[in-house]
């Protein structure tokens, strides 16, 4: 049989080709994706180190423009002088002419090098506190013309150690002050203010429905601000100042409206009410140490800005001296079912941790944590497991204490453990607290951290190994809702946000743990130079009633006796009255020489209820009183009292220049004062310095 000569098909050569392109292809896919994501995280990281320089660079121009505020006060002060003695031989229109012409002549004095050029080495002074920058000029012209000075070419680098640059380049424009003359005086700090207490400002038992309302700016000295069974709401203040704490306790609310700014050391609140909120802030909160929240069912909201600013150290290695709780800025919530809500905020600044303290001091020392915000409970996170520790306990009696056997390690953690935290990457070894409970004495066993980083990275580690909880240790979610209703931070912070430990959040969804932003780098010194910057403005409120004064108090130690000369208030009688007539306004000024007693509102008439009031002692505020009230001891409100600063009537009245008045004030105890024309409103020396022709990166 014969067989046809035909040809088979075969296509399996040309399937292994399109195998290789296909898996080819995938390949280089691959390649681009992971190209593209290293990139992205590339650009991202540049992006942050970018804006952490750049926020550098904007403190140096802060400081700059502070250094600058001190030449401009003297300048004016030395030319306002001048005006003062040509004062009567010249009309309105020539007083301004020499203050302007005298306050540029000063600074043009204070601020040269060489006729036309400014001196760098001045703005590099102020500069001298923070690192990392270098100020330059291509050419450092002083340009006076008719109005101002302008200094030209100013250049600010700042380069980490990362080599990230940035730069800003500006001039400062420095405009004469607009004064008005009609009455040749200048506003005080005091003039804004309503209530000055040298020692304490307090209300009790006010109750919450005839609370007292203050509209104005008040300051207290070290017994601070307390509030015990009453209500107070403060608005329309620019500062409230204190050189202690603000204490709310038992049945009581705070409020705080219109963003004024707030100095002070702590914030407690220990207060349970039927109120939404036992404190409420709207404001600038400027906190030296901590809020506390001890109270149960206390709550605490706070929209605007919140600067806990003491760090006392940070970085790599144990703190030398050891870290404080007093130079640590925390916020600690100690009490049950109470509250924290931070909202609307534009900065929030905490420079410090939590800390765990004994009851009695020992021999012990407090104990810090990895937490910027803290609940109580949660310090169980802290405890060395018991299986690290020779009784098998945590904590111990004193008796069993005794009782451990000589040469036995009290902490060994070498020791077998189904604890799933390697410990040695944290700690480097133990500290003991001593707490009495119904009369008995024990010992606790914490954590001694290598550093504050650790202490940050082993509550993460914890966080993360335990946010359901376990066997071996608590439930976070259940522990944290034991002290908290509520824990908010939400996401409106668009300026600051440095926090040197982890925050401790909490809502209905459970608890969450939010990481620290500050590490050993550019936040860190931007978190040093804050700190520096705050506490210093904080040191001059607490003198000077203002966050920048060219000259010194008279007495840092006392706002009173710095403003009120002592010895003439001595000499007063028990009690003087002065009528003030302002332009048909009638005002009353009265000194009470009353040391150690109590003088009451009440005790003058309706109409003598506006004005000014100096004692020697205390007042008790149970009339409602317009315009300024300085006492050298405490300061009581008493039920639904309304208290209204005002500027115009304290500024008329020692504009007046009247002897019998004046002379118990010490800035102008030695000026006379001629009576026609009305008081000024004063200078903003800020306001008198502008940035201009500003450029990044140029």
């Amino acid at each position: 049989m014969r067989m046809g000569n035909k040809k088979i098909a075969d296509n399996r050569g040309s399937t292994l080709i399109l195998v290789i392109i296909f898996a080819s292809f995938i390949m280089l896919l691959a390649v681009v994706v992971l190209s593209l994501t290293v990139t992205n995280r590339q650009m991202k990281s540049i992006d942050y180190k970018a804006k952490e320089n750049f926020y550098q660079a904007e403190i140096a121009l802060d400081e700059i423009r502070a250094g600058l505020e001190e030449y401009v006060a003297e300048a004016l002060e030395g030319a306002y002088k001048k005006v003062l003695e040509q004062f009567l031989s010249s009309t309105e229109e020539e007083r301004r002419d020499i203050l302007k012409d005298t306050f540029l002549d000063n600074l043009e004095i204070s601020l040269s090098l060489l006729p036309g050029y400014y001196n760098i080495g001045l703005l590099e002074d102020a500069l001298r506190d923070i690192t990392g920058f270098s100020l330059s000029s291509d050419d450092n012209r002083l340009i006076r013309n008719e109005d101002s000075l302008t200094l030209k070419n100013i250049r600010i680098a700042y380069e980490d150690a990362d080599g990230y640059l940035t730069t800003v380049s500006t001039d400062i424009l420095i405009h004469t002050p607009l004064y008005s003359f009609a009455a040749a005086y200048t506003s005080p700090a005091y003039a804004g203010y309503t209530l000055i207490a040298d020692r304490q400002l307090k209300l009790d038992s006010t109750g919450l429905a005839n609370g007292a309302k203050v509209y104005g700016s008040i300051y207290a000295g070290d017994s601070g601000i307390s509030i015990t069974n009453s209500k107070l709401d403060i608005s329309q203040a620019d500062h409230i100042v204190t050189r202690g704490d603000i204490d709310v306790r038992h049945n009581s609310t705070l409020t705080i409206n219109d963003r004024p700014s707030i100095w002070v050391k702590n914030i407690w609140v220990n207060s349970d009410t039927t109120e939404e909120f036992e404190i409420n802030i709207d404001g600038k909160c400027y906190v030296a140490d901590d809020l506390t929240i001890d109270g149960n069912n206390s709550k605490v909201k706070i929209q605007g800005e919140y600067y806990g600013y003491s760090y006392g150290s940070y970085g790599e290695g144990e703190a030398d001296p050891p870290l404080t709780a007093g130079a640590s800025s925390a916020i600690l919530i100690n009490g049950k079912r109470s509250g924290l809500e931070f909202s609307n905020m534009d900065a929030l600044l905490l420079g410090g941790r939590a800390f765990l303290s004994p009851d009695y001091d020992g021999d012990s020392k407090g104990v810090y944590t990895g937490e910027s915000i803290s609940v109580k409970d949660m310090q169980v996170a802290y405890l060395v497991p018991e299986d690290f520790i020779w009784s098998g306990s945590n904590p111990v009696t004193h008796e069993e204490y005794l009782a451990k056997p000589a040469g036995v390690d009290e902490v060994d953690y070498s020791r077998s453990s189904l604890f799933p935290i390697n410990l040695e990457d944290y700690v480097d070894g133990f500290l003991n607290l001593h707490y009495i409970i119904h009369g008995e004495q024990y010992k606790y066993y914490y954590l001694k951290f290598k550093s504050e980083a650790k202490a940050n990275e082993y509550m993460q580690k914890y966080y993360e190994v335990f946010r359901t909880g376990s066997d071996h240790v608590i439930n976070i979610d259940n522990h944290v809702a034991k002290n908290a209703d509520g824990i908010v931070l939400d996401n409106s912070i668009t300026n600051i946000f440095l926090t040197a430990g982890n925050l401790m959040t909490y809502t209905a969804g459970g608890a969450d743990l939010i990481s620290n932003t500050v590490d050993d780098g550019p936040s860190l010194n931007a978190m040093r130079q804050l700190a520096i910057q705050l506490s210093g403005r904080y040191d001059s409120m607490k003198k000077n009633l203002q966050p920048i004064s060219a000259n010194p108090a008279y007495d840092e130690h006392s706002v009173f006796n710095s403003i009120i000369d002592m010895d003439k208030l001595d000499l007063a009688p028990y009690k003087s009255t002065y009528f003030v007539d302002l332009d048909g306004v009638p005002s009353y000024v009265h000194i009470i020489n009353n040391p150690a007693s109590i003088f009451y509102t009440s005790e003058l008439a309706d109409m003598e209820r506006q004005g000014i009031i100096i004692a020697r002692g205390s007042i008790c505020v149970d009339k409602d009183y317009k315009g300024l009230i300085l006492v050298a001891e405490d300061l009581k409100l008493m039920p639904s009292v309304n208290v209204y600063a005002s500027r115009d009537i304290v500024d008329g009245i020692l504009g007046k220049g009247i002897s019998d008045i004046n002379r118990y004030f010490r800035d102008f105890s030695d000026i006379s004062i001629p009576s026609p024309g009305e008081a000024n409103a004063g200078i903003s020396i800020e306001d008198m310095i502008e940035f201009i022709n500003w450029k990044k990166n140029d």
